[in-house]
C-alpha cells in the first residue's frame, strides 16, 4: 500500500500549505479551534445528505472524530484538508480537500448552506485545485510523461455539484450505487491545470 503512494507523479506528504487567498475566501488547515463552525455545518441535514456519512453528526464529540482525521493524518490521509474562511466575517464557511489517497486521491468539499449560490464553492476549489497540481511530487523528472489524475463523486440528484465539478473539468467516467443511491464518478486530469 505505501509503495502505491510513492508512484512517480503522487504528491508527497506531509506538505504544510499555509494559506491560500482569493479575492474573497482564505483556505487554511483545519485545526481543533475550528470544531463549533464545523459541527454547525454537519448538523444540517441538507449539506449532509450528500456526504457519504449521509446523516448528520448528533453531538460535538462526533464532528470531533471526524476532523481528527484531518488534524492527525496518516499516509493514506494526506494533510491537505482546509477549512475556507470569509475574509469579510472571517467566519469558516465550508472545507476543501483530498482526503483520501487510497486508492486514488479523492476530492471532497462542504460548504455552509447559507453561502450557497455565490460562487464560493467554485472560488474555494479553482484555487484548492492550483494548489494540489503545484505540490512537489515523488520522481518529479519521471512524473511529466506521467498523467495524474484527482477523483470525486457525487449525488446523481446533485445537480450543482455536479455542475461544479464539469465546470472545474472533471469529466464523468462512471456511474455506482451506494447505499441505493446513484453515485456519478468524476476525474481530472493534471494536464488541464
Amino acid at each position: 500500500m505505501m509503495a502505491e503512494n510513492n508512484q512517480p507523479g503522487r504528491p508527497i506528504f506531509p506538505y504544510q500549505v499555509k494559506q491560500i487567498v482569493t479575492s474573497r475566501l482564505i483556505l487554511r488547515p483545519m485545526c481543533d479551534e475550528d470544531i463549533d463552525y464545523f459541527h454547525d455545518i454537519r448538523t444540517r441535514p441538507e449539506v449532509m445528505k450528500w456526504t457519504h456519512k449521509r446523516k448528520i453528526d448528533n453531538d460535538i464529540q462526533e464532528t470531533k472524530s471526524w476532523i481528527n482525521r484531518f488534524l492527525r493524518p496518516d499516509r493514506s490521509n494526506p494533510p491537505f484538508h482546509l477549512s475556507i474562511i470569509e475574509k469579510t466575517t472571517g467566519h469558516i464557511i465550508g472545507m476543501a480537500g483530498v482526503y483520501t489517497l487510497h486508492p486514488q486521491a479523492e476530492l471532497g468539499y462542504m460548504l455552509h448552506p447559507d453561502k450557497w449560490g455565490v460562487g464560493y464553492a467554485t472560488e474555494a476549489l479553482t484555487a484548492f485545485l492550483q494548489k494540489w497540481w503545484e505540490l512537489p511530487r515523488y520522481n518529479q523528472d519521471k512524473a511529466s510523461n506521467i498523467e495524474d489524475w484527482l477523483f470525486a463523486d457525487a449525488h446523481k440528484e446533485n445537480g450543482v455539484s455536479l455542475r461544479l465539478m464539469e465546470k472545474l473539468g472533471f469529466e464523468r467516467y462512471t456511474v455506482f450505487v451506494e447505499d441505493g443511491d446513484e453515485i456519478i464518478g468524476l476525474r481530472l486530469r493534471s494536464s488541464l491545470y
